[in-house]
């Protein structure tokens, strides 16, 4: 039987040309893909508060303190997050009841948080870092009907739960991107009996201890700028003083207070 062998010639398939408008849209989207994830990272990198606005401060009373008793000298770092709080009922089946409780850093329309809080018992001073959007110098004019506001228009106090309020504090200031920080250590401060602690915002020419300022969110919803920052039912954490020695007075530091009984 013979085998027939059939001889085919073999030509390499032509590639056709690639569209102009194809190679564009490609590297369209190759620029989109760069773009937003270039976006996330930048979100991502704004959101994490610069290494200044957590620095521990030095005042002349943490000095004084820490030259005292340094070996006694502790300072306590505090995060304020969200529990379940036993209610001290049970139900049907003897099981202990739970209700949670929820806290945000942030107000509700974004403008203003809070972070880093550490509070020194010796020395009686608490510190904290407010972060705000310079938009909220706009939402000022516009909820107190204002057309220029001072250099530094925001005043801070600490609010006890039960009307004691706490209106002295030092503190230091930093611009990045969009946002203010405000590093602030009040005096006086004393936690050992607190059950809760607000930290209230005001304009500064205008402030009573008892209104917070009130943004407005929407046509009628207003934003009060007030932030719980300490429960009692939570824990101190031992907070490392170490890499801030030695100690030495925060340089900088610009003061900020209101008498009470001036009101």
């Amino acid at each position: 039987m013979d085998n027939n062998i059939m001889e085919t010639d073999y030509y390499p398939e032509e590639k056709k040309p690639s569209s102009p408008v194809g190679t564009v849209f490609k590297w369209i989207v190759f620029a989109v893909i760069v773009l937003v994830i270039g976006l996330l990272f930048f979100r991502m990198f704004i959101k994490n508060d610069p290494k200044a606005a957590k620095q521990f401060i030095w005042t002349q009373d943490t000095v004084t303190a820490y030259n005292e008793n340094s070996s006694g000298f502790k300072a306590y770092s505090y995060e304020l997050v969200s529990y379940n709080r036993p209610t001290g009922l049970k139900d049907s089946n003897g099981v202990a009841q739970y209700e949670r409780v929820t806290y945000n850093d942030i107000t509700s329309d974004g403008t203003f948080s809070f972070s880093n809080m550490i509070y020194i018992p010796s020395s009686k001073e608490l510190e904290i870092t407010v972060r705000y959007n310079r938009k909220a110098i706009e939402s000022l004019k516009s909820a107190l009907n204002l057309k220029e506001v001072e250099e530094e228009p925001f005043f801070f106090a600490l609010e006890f739960l039960g009307g004691d309020y706490k209106t002295t504090y030092s503190y230091t200031t930093l611009s990045r991107f969009t946002y203010e920080y405000r590093r602030l250590v009040f005096k006086d401060v004393d936690l050992s009996e607190a059950d809760m602690v607000y930290l209230n915002v005001y304009y500064i020419n205008n402030i009573n201890l008892g209104n917070p300022l009130r943004f407005y969110q929407g046509k009628k919803y207003q934003v009060t700028l007030s932030l719980p920052i300490y429960d009692s039912y939570l824990e101190f954490k031992d907070y490392d003083i170490t890499k801030y020695l030695p100690a030495e007075e925060t340089e900088n530091l610009q003061q900020s207070s209101y008498v009470i009984n001036e009101q």
